[in-house]
């Protein structure tokens, strides 16, 4: 096994540089890793925020201020006089997003059950829009519903009901069997990372090999010797594969250790696994 135990000692010769490679991708990933995930919980956390919006009413009714009590759990009302010049430069700055108008009679014909439209000016393409569009449905339909069933019924019985109803939520729970998506997301990284980091110490460690083996002083010396072309090929490529192998799972232990109270699951399996196959990818690119 003199080729096997040649390509130890070179490698061994070259540790300091490999160490050095593998320690700092790790570091590197690491700090990446961990600065996209804390922008990623920013961005994929839900934080409900108030809309600003405009409500006019050309009638005071408990109906009409029932929906504006609902309004007011998801929008803020911002007070503007009914100029149409002034409305109008109050959306083109974006000081309201939504302008609604209630006009005169909307009760008295709904609760006769009429059809009926109530006026709006929304800024195009908002999602906050479409969640006060789907606030103000929600309140008219259910009204609807009990108005249809209910006969005389009255306004203040009417917005009674609808309060109750409408502060019902429901929970919903995300069953995560016990790993959360935060933690899913840092190993996402890390094992991403982890990848450019085994592929460049492989590249690296069989480079400085085959740079050894190609000098033209030692493959002829080789050639003289009494060790077939086959034998050495042969423990070459043990060697190689050793190198290889040791250097995925030296960095995966180091990945592991980094994240320890996470690394037994299925999912850090499927990783390790996965990189396993790419480690020996970047074996045959090497």
């Amino acid at each position: 096994m003199q080729v096997f135990k040649l390509c130890i000692q070179i490698i061994k010769k070259n540790l300091p540089v490999l160490s050095i490679y593998v320690f700092v991708f790790l570091m590197v990933s690491l700090i990446v890793s961990a600065s996209i995930t804390k922008e990623q919980q920013k961005i994929s956390t839900f934080n409900s925020s108030k809309s600003n919006i405009a409500f006019i009413s050309e009638e005071d009714t408990p109906f009409i201020n029932g929906l504006k009590d609902e309004l007011g759990n998801i929008a803020n009302f911002v007070d503007l006089p009914d100029i149409k010049e002034e409305l109008q430069d109050a959306l083109f700055f974006r000081s309201v997003s939504y302008i609604l108008r209630i006009p005169e009679g909307f009760t008295e014909r709904f609760m006769n059950g009429d059809d009926v439209t109530i006026e709006k000016i929304a800024v195009p393409d908002s999602f906050s829009n479409t969640y006060i569009d789907m606030c103000i449905d929600n309140y008219l339909n259910m009204a609807k519903l009990y108005v249809t069933s209910f006969d005389n019924i009255t306004q203040d019985e009417l917005v009674g009901y609808l309060k109750k109803d409408l502060s019902k939520n429901a929970l919903v729970e995300v069953k995560t069997n016990g790993e959360t998506s935060e933690n899913h997301s840092y190993i996402n990284y890390i094992f991403n990372y982890f990848s450019y980091s085994l592929l460049s110490v492989i590249i690296l460690g069989m480079s400085t090999l085959i740079l050894v083996f190609n000098n033209r002083d030692l493959k002829m010396r080789n050639g003289c010797s009494p060790m077939s072309s086959a034998k050495i090929n042969l423990q070459f490529v043990l060697a190689n594969l050793t190198f290889t192998f040791s250097s995925w799972a030296i960095m995966i232990l180091l990945c592991l250790a980094v994240n320890f109270k996470n690394s037994f699951n299925m999912n850090i399996v499927y990783f390790i696994l996965n990189s396993f196959i790419f480690a020996f990818c970047s074996a045959s690119i090497s």
